[in-house]
């Protein structure tokens, strides 16, 4: 609570009003009357249950003595009394208490609204400069127009550099031009067109919107908003009544005659045409009086005087905003120039839960979020203080009402407790699962437990007051018992503390009972007779019985097990079986007793050791090792048995050897799966590109041939087009090289002796190499014979030996060897990738930098390389690949890094006839003897080149763009065509099929076939039919020269 100190200044002109508000404790009335004793006890209660708390529940907001005093002054329009001025005084000094408790406020009222004159201004200048000439405040608060009008005035008068807040201010040009130096805020904005919304969601049969405002700036302000607003409700009219015009009875008056379809708005009437000024307390209600249909308003004030509510603003968040920004500024973290003046809209939906009933408005049609005031106060809320006292009063005497009973209750249990103790002694006896049984110095048996009684057949008292050793041992045990008995009463013999024997039950079954006994003495320590407890074991020793035959049983099978059994504890072998002998090369002897992990490689040891340490069960797999030291793979995994009365581990060795080379076989195999289906996936992409690829490379062949023989060397353009000629030589090579990959290339293979071949091509390997490389040439003696395509074996040797190169930095040596080899079944079983059967080997070696086991893993795949960007394709050992797979052999590599690297390549022997053949060669382009040659290409550009290149060889040149025209001219030509060259791949038919035709219609034509890619038409895998001819594309002037000759020489197939 808060004290209100200061002095009210009255005269003529206007009412001032200034005050200090320091927060100051309000001793509460003394407690008296008829709840005064009731009340102290509860005071007192609450006190101990408070000096009791922890010091964590007391009060933090204590003010620190050493801290500066903040001095606020806050300056209002209006006066003190006004609901809205009131509500921003509270909660600026409620906001800024709950953060700062060193604060003083200081509190001034201009009231202006009942007194508007501004001549009071200067009055009110010269008594603020008085009273703060010698304490300047830290920051000043205004609230609504008129003081900040007030401030802007007279601030470099009064308070020079003392930073202003201001807040309900509805002229939002004067807030946007404030010093901003000096001055921030928050603009009271009314939002007329939201209540108007408002108004038509609440009320949706109205048909006129009636505007009640006086000519205070909130009044003007409100009313132009409502005549801005009006164009966007063309179906409902507006009405005005203003205090420029009107008298507060006239106005009154002109509400009484509304109809039911109008809705009141009413944002202010403070002063009318004649001069009187009005309260919010004084005008709201005689306004709601006046009208009998509803009146909205705009401020929070005015909710409880007659309004239903609406979209209003609040004194009370237009003085925590201000509270707030001044925290921020005394808090040092920001200055009033980084705080902008707020111009978005604070407002909010309330509403006078009073007139809501008054009109029937369901809360359900409020907008959401919307504050409900004036709800009924429950009995309880309304009368909390008397109701807590009765409810804590009964509440006192239930406690000790319940205490008493608790007491009593409490007692009679005790009593019960003490009469069935007895009873609770007996019952405990009766529920042990084991025999008591006590008799006197006569034997004569005067308790028997319930356990007793049911291992001996009888009912409870049934044997009381019998002798024990006549009822209950069998006749034959009776006599040397019971003797014994006697001499221990007699003290000629020791008490047996424990011991085993029979019983006799009521049925005759003998059950065979451990004993512990103890002697019953009176107090002068003679011995009265004997307590016994059994232990019926009959169960127990036939388990046990049971448990030796299952061990007997367990071993027999353990020793019978063919794979590896160890009993071990902690790794100290108790016992195995056979099969871990037979596993191991150990004797029985030689194992039992020893450590376990002598069974074990020495790189397996550490893991085998933190599995054994970790209790793990799961099986594992590591290496083991065997008497004479072979290393083997083995499955481990051991499991906790009972093991003689201890705890121990039963392990299985399996060895898995033999699975082991399965799964090596079945990876080998997938690799050859995932190489197939690459190879198949590259040669898709090859034959996919190569036919129109190798025919754009035969015009550009073609034509740069063409021109460069029409070019002397000596010109320029020359090396241009010996560079063109270059480069389309090197993408041929390219896609040539895809082709043998995905073994797509068309070959023709001929009977070879490799020895033959690669003596011929050394020269040219040599040139490659450089001099710096030594190469040996090893052939083998009587080498077997080979069917492959010669140029096969070329490609294969360069592609090798250029890597073997690469490989050697500086100088080195390369090996080329050949030799016959043959594997039978057991060697390839033995080593994986060999193929049984007679093979001729080429192997080509280096000393070179060699490759690791991951680099070979991949050298075959197609564009892997290890070479330096530009320095290599890879695609040449891809390629060596390919070549040798279409030739059906298989490649074997052994290197090793920094040693050098040997790849030997195995071709099948070739079994037919004995007889090499040749290929021709020449060294210049034969010509022609004016042959006529039919050119059919689809291409016309290939069509155009071959046609120049034939007619400059010497022959007579038909040429067809379609296999149609080339029928045609067949059919039609007069004289005679020798020669038929033609594209394998066109789009009516392919070359093979129009050669039949042609042939049909001229049956002495002989056919040169000529393709970028023959897909198989000519050739099966890649292999040319025998007795066809072929001329790849792209080619040369000399190879087309070549191959026609070649085809015209040749007898017709």
């Amino acid at each position: 609570m808060f004290v209100l100190q200061g002095k009210s200044t009255d005269n003529s002109k206007g009412h001032l009003l200034s005050c200090i508000i320091r927060p100051k404790l309000i001793p509460q009335k003394s407690i008296s009357g008829t709840h005064g004793f009731i009340s102290c006890l509860i005071f007192l209660s609450l006190f101990v249950i408070c000096i009791q708390s922890p010091p964590g529940m007391a009060g933090t907001a204590v003010t620190d003595t050493k801290k500066k005093t903040f001095d606020i002054l806050i300056i209002n329009s209006y006066h003190q009394g006004f609901t809205w001025t009131d509500d921003i005084v509270a909660a600026v000094i409620a906001t800024t208490s709950a953060e700062l408790n060193n604060v003083d406020f200081h509190v001034e009222y201009m009231d202006s609204k009942r007194h508007p004159d501004r001549h009071l201004y200067d009055m009110l200048s010269s008594s603020l400069a008085l009273k703060y000439q010698r304490r300047q405040p830290d920051i000043i608060i205004t609230s609504d127009d008129n003081a900040l009008s007030f401030m802007e005035e007279y601030h470099q008068r009064l308070f020079p550099k003392v930073p202003v807040i201001f807040c309900g201010v509805n002229d939002l040009r004067k807030a946007l031009s404030v010093d901003r130096d000096y001055f921030t805020g928050l603009v009271e904005t009314l939002d007329m067109s939201d209540n108007i919304a408002l108004a038509r969601r609440l009320f949706p049969g109205i048909n006129e919107i009636v505007i009640v405002s006086d000519s205070s700036p909130t009044g003007i302000g409100t009313r132009q908003m409502a005549v801005d607003a009006e164009e966007n409700y063309p179906d409902l009219a507006f009405s005005y009544l203003n205090s420029e015009d009107l008298s507060t009875d006239e106005m009154l008056q002109r509400l009484r005659k509304l109809q039911v379809t109008s809705t009141v708005i009413a944002p202010a009437w403070y002063i009318d045409k004649e001069g009187n000024t009005f309260d919010n307390e004084a005008i709201y209600p005689r306004i709601s009086e006046a009208s009998a249909v509803p009146v909205l308003g705009t401020s929070s004030a005015n909710i409880g005087l007659g309004i239903i509510g609406g979209k209003v603003n609040s004194g009370t968040i237009q003085g925590e905003y201000s509270a707030n920004q001044a925290l921020r500024i005394l808090s040092g973290k920001v200055t009033i120039k980084d705080l902008p003046v707020e111009t978005k809209s604070q407002n909010r939906y309330m509403f006078d839960h009073r007139q809501l009933t008054r009109f029937a408005i369901s809360e359900g049609h409020l907008p959401e979020g919307a504050i409900i005031l004036n709800r009924p106060v429950p009995f309880y809320e309304r009368y909390k203080r008397e109701t807590t006292i009765v409810v804590v009063a009964f509440l006192s005497l239930f406690v000790l009402i319940a205490f008493l009973m608790w007491n009593i209750r409490r007692r009679k249990q005790v009593e019960r407790d003490l009469v069935h103790q007895k009873h609770l002694a007996e019952q405990y006896l009766n529920i042990v699962e084991v025999i008591l049984v006590a008799f006197d110095d006569q034997a004569n048996i005067t308790f028997l437990n319930r356990k007793g009684c049911e291992v001996l057949g009888y009912r409870e008292g049934e044997l009381l007051g019998r002798d024990w050793f006549k009822v209950c041992l069998p006749p034959e045990e009776y006599e040397p018992v019971f003797s014994a008995y006697k001499g221990l009463l007699d003290g000629e013999v020791e008490l047996y503390k424990y011991h085993e024997n029979y019983v006799l039950t009521k049925s005759g079954e003998k059950r065979l009972v451990a004993w512990n006994n103890v002697l019953r003495k009176d107090s002068s320590g003679s011995i009265v007779g004997l307590l016994s407890s059994g232990e019926d074991i009959t169960d127990r020793k036939l388990m046990e019985q049971e448990l030796r035959d299952s061990e007997e049983r367990f071993r027999t099978l353990h020793k019978a097990s063919f794979g590896g059994i160890v009993i071990h504890d902690n790794g100290i072998i108790l016992d195995c079986n056979q099969g871990l002998c037979d596993m191991t090369g150990y004797t029985f002897d030689e194992l039992i007793g020893t450590n376990g992990l002598r069974l074990i490689a020495p790189d397996s040891l550490e893991e085998v050791t933190r599995k054994m340490m970790s209790e793990a069960e799961e099986p594992y797999e590591v290496e083991g090792i065997r008497k004479d030291g072979t290393i083997y793979p083995l499955y481990l995994q051991s499991k906790f048995i009972p093991y003689k009365g201890r705890t121990v581990r039963v392990g299985e060795f399996r060895d898995i050897s033999e699975l082991k080379q399965a799964e090596e076989e079945r990876i080998r195999l997938e690799s050859q799966l995932r190489q197939s289906q690459k190879i198949e996936s590259v040669g898709q992409l090859a034959g996919g590109v190569a036919h129109d690829f190798n025919n754009m490379l035969s015009a550009i062949l073609g034509h740069s041939e063409l021109a460069m023989m029409r070019c002397p060397p000596s010109e320029s353009v020359y090396s241009h087009l010996k560079g063109i000629q270059e480069a389309a030589n090197r993408s041929s090579a390219l896609v040539s090289q895809l082709l043998a990959f995905a073994r797509k290339q068309t070959i023709a293979p001929k009977v070879l002796n490799i020895n033959a071949m690669s003596s011929s091509i050394l020269k040219m390997i040599r040139r490659v190499i450089g001099e710096d490389i030594d190469l040996a040439w090893s052939p083998g003696s009587d080498l077997w014979k080979i069917k492959m395509d010669p140029s096969q074996v070329d490609q294969i040797l360069v592609n090798l030996c250029v890597n073997a190169r690469d490989a050697i930095t500086g100088v080195g040596k390369i090996t080329i060897e050949t030799r016959n080899a043959t594997f039978d079944q057991a060697y390839c079983e033995v080593h994986i990738g060999f193929v049984p059967g007679d093979f001729v080997m080429l192997a080509i070696s280096d000393n070179g930098s060699g490759m690791s086991k991951d680099v070979q893993d991949h050298i075959f795949e197609p564009f892997y390389t290890t070479k330096e960007l530009g320095k290599g394709t890879g695609l040449g050992l891809a390629t060596v690949y390919g070549i040798v797979k279409q030739n059906r052999g298989f490649i074997n590599v052994y290197s090793e890094v920094n040693e050098g690297t040997t790849f030997r390549i195995y071709l099948p022997r070739f079994m037919g006839e004995d007889a090499v053949q040749t290929t021709e060669t020449a060294t210049e382009a034969p010509e022609g003897k004016g042959e006529t040659i039919l050119l059919v290409e689809d291409e016309s550009v290939i069509l155009e080149v071959g046609q120049t290149m034939l007619k400059e060889l010497g022959y007579v040149v038909l040429v067809a763009g379609t296999p149609g025209e080339a029928i045609n001219i067949a059919k039609n030509h007069a004289s005679e065509i020798d020669l038929l060259i033609t594209d394998v791949i066109m789009p009516e038919m392919n070359g093979r099929d129009l050669a039949k035709l042609i042939r049909n219609i001229r049956p002495e034509v002989k056919c040169l076939f000529t393709s970028g890619y023959t897909a198989d038409v000519i050739a099966h895998h890649g292999v040319l039919d025998e007795g066809v001819w072929f001329l790849p594309k792209p080619f040369s002037m000399k190879d087309l020269a070549l191959k026609v000759h070649q085809t015209l020489e040749e007898k017709y197939y």
